[in-house]
């Protein structure tokens, strides 16, 4: 009678023991490039597996995944019609989740039952990849990545909706910013944005337009610090550039007599400031900077300025 009891408790802890087995989760995605190729997802040991029918397609360390966004339309970003300013002038400032905005709002796409999720990862360098998921598997698979990765997810479509209802209610708010740019041999070009400044998520962010402050217009989105200070020298708007290329210039800061949105670039501050600690005066630093940044651009003979509306 023993034997067969020992046999009974045995089983009944491996049966214990297997029920307190957490269980790996995979999803079941399709790779939203064209492609279609169906893939099942999974973690292992904090690296991010994506499996097709024969091995391991591709792998993203949990860590290093920097943005998961979802969508309810495909936005390729090989369309640049929305960052033309970004191409010009400002490149390091760009926040690939700010241009996927700026791109739905620019051009909405209607209203589609699809459910996308955009994932960014830097390793190695940059890494983005979109899939599609059934309505009943996008958000538990959001909320796993963001428990793995640490990243909080974001709803674009959200984001879309109340910037559209805060562009239309502060329209009126926006300045005029001239932003001068190289455009070839002896030529700087002048582009005339109207920009509109939107504080949400507790961060700020500027809203470039080209011509009226419509959502159709909207060119860019850059994230900023903004600081109150008293800029004695802008009558109206200054733009304070950075390193200068022989066809870019970087961006540090717009500044408005009584305040300055720096610009807000991953690990960098902007190096101007209104403190006259230096012995040069905060006007003095801005003009020289000004001046240093068109002699770049000129060649040896005057430059040819080219204006665009």
């Amino acid at each position: 009678m023993g034997a067969p009891l020992r046999v009974g408790v045995i089983f009944g802890f491996c049966l214990m023991a297997a029920a307190q087995t957490p269980v790996a989760r995979a999803f079941k995605v399709t790779l939203a490039d064209g492609s279609d190729a169906k893939l099942v997802v999974s973690d292992n040991s904090g690296v991010i597996e994506f499996r097709n029918d024969q091995a391991v397609a591709f792998k993203v360390p949990a860590d290093s995944i920097t943005e998961i966004i979802h969508i309810t339309e495909r936005i390729r970003r090989s369309t640049k019609a929305y960052d033309r300013l970004e191409d010009m002038c400002c490149g390091s400032t760009d926040s690939h989740l700010l241009s996927l905005l700026a791109r739905a709002i620019a051009a909405p796409t209607g209203h589609a039952q699809n459910h996308y999720v955009e994932i960014h990862w830097f390793h190695n360098g940059d890494g983005t990849l979109l899939l599609e998921l059934g309505k009943n598997d996008y958000l538990p698979f959001m909320d796993w990545l963001q428990q793995k990765s640490g990243t909080k997810w974001r709803d674009l479509d959200q984001e879309r909706n109340q910037a559209l209802k805060t562009i239309y209610q502060r329209a009126s708010a926006a300045f005029l910013a001239p932003i001068r740019f190289p455009c070839g041999d002896n030529c700087i070009g002048t582009y005339r944005y109207r920009v509109l400044a939107l504080d949400d998520r507790d961060a700020t962010e500027l809203f470039f337009f080209n011509g009226e402050v419509k959502p159709k217009n909207l060119v860019s989105i850059m994230p900023v610090n903004r600081e109150w200070s008293v800029n004695t020298c802008v009558e109206d708007v200054a733009v304070l550039y950075g390193k200068c290329h022989d066809d870019r210039c970087d961006i540090d800061a717009i500044l408005l007599p009584t305040l300055t949105y720096r610009i807000a670039k991953p690990g960098q501050q902007a190096t101007v400031s209104n403190a006259e600690g230096s012995g040069e005066s905060f006007c003095a630093q801005l003009q020289r900077r000004q001046r240093e940044r068109l002699n770049r651009l000129r060649d040896q003979d005057r430059p040819t300025i080219k204006r665009h509306e």
